[in-house]
């Protein structure tokens, strides 16, 4: 039965990629990266609160977290059938069809646009970075600080937390003062320096420390994306958020894959756990986003060689 659901899951699994190109539709492009990062802020709150409140039903009886995230799922639908407005007009959308729904073809045409190649091959290493961490946070944390779930559940917090700042609160004021170009390469950099620090930590409470040098790196995915929203037209938003989901959606099958074999090779030895080398996890992920960043550098230096073509804006953003 879970596996069944699992598979409901993934197939009905879009709301991201969907209200990512509805953002893309009712936002100038200098607004973007703004509109992007307030839902990074509300993935941020979920973050905080969905554990949280997860626990507390749990406790109660251990279907409840369940019913309740089914009752949310509902409230959404019901919310976006009767009341949130279409994002497009009619002569600005573009009627389905199975080759359009081949991610695999979506993904081809976003490659090739304006050579944006490169800058997709930065986005999946960042994606398959993040996801491996995902995947060995809570073994790395319970085997060399010892910590407990409740220990777990406190940083993720923390994670949420910086997330909901930099995506919710000041994006808006970051891209006025840097521009999504700069934003994106200082986030990838914090990104790259953050995981290196995570690996060198002594102790379990330097993570908290790092988090809040760090917490710029929250900044790169939103900046990222409204990079690519800014080059699609306005009628192929949702392919290209589509897109996007189908990178994130592939790293996350290759990440525990890669991050958990790391993982057990480096730490289960005989003294491994006080060593630099019990780092080694961190420092995977970091080298992808440093490849991230040192692909995005060069795209943005190429491109802005490149006339620059005059931005298309939504109708009625």
């Amino acid at each position: 039965v879970l596996f069944i659901a699992r598979i409901l899951g993934g197939i009905t699994g879009a709301s991201f990629s969907v209200g990512s190109a509805y953002i893309a539709d009712v936002t100038s492009v200098e607004d973007r990266a703004k509109g992007f990062g307030m839902i990074g802020m509300a993935f941020g709150i979920g973050f905080i609160l969905g554990p949280m409140l997860g626990g507390f039903l749990g406790a109660i009886k251990p279907e409840y977290p369940f019913f309740a995230a089914a009752a949310f799922s509902l409230l959404n639908a019901l919310y976006g059938f009767f009341v949130l407005p279409e994002s497009l007009p009619k002569h600005l959308r573009t009627t389905f069809s199975l080759k359009k729904a081949n991610p695999f073809s979506a993904l081809k045409g976003l490659i090739t646009l304006k050579g944006l190649g490169i800058f997709v091959l930065a986005i999946a290493l960042v994606n398959l970075g993040q996801f491996m961490m995902h995947s060995y946070w809570v073994r790395y944390t319970e085997t060399r600080f010892l910590w407990t779930p409740q220990d777990n559940g406190i940083a993720l917090f923390c994670v949420g937390m910086s997330a909901a700042i930099v995506q919710g609160g000041l994006l808006g004021i970051l891209v006025k003062k840097f521009g999504e170009v700069s934003l994106a390469k200082i986030g990838l950099f914090f990104c790259t320096l953050e995981f290196v620090l995570f690996g060198l930590a002594p102790e379990g409470f330097y993570l908290y420390i790092i988090l809040g040098i760090c917490i710029l790196a929250n900044a790169a995915g939103p900046a990222l994306q409204a990079h690519v929203s800014r080059l699609v037209p306005p009628d192929q938003q949702g392919i290209a958020m589509g897109s996007l989901s189908s990178i994130q959606s592939l790293m996350q099958v290759i990440a525990p894959v890669i991050g958990l074999n790391i993982l057990s090779n480096f730490t289960h030895s005989p003294g491994a756990l006080h060593t630099i080398q019990a780092g080694m996890p961190f420092f995977a992920s970091a080298l992808l986003q440093f490849l991230a960043f040192a692909f995005a550098v060069y795209y943005f230096s190429k491109e802005a060689l490149e006339p620059q073509l005059p931005v298309v804006r939504p109708s009625g953003s």
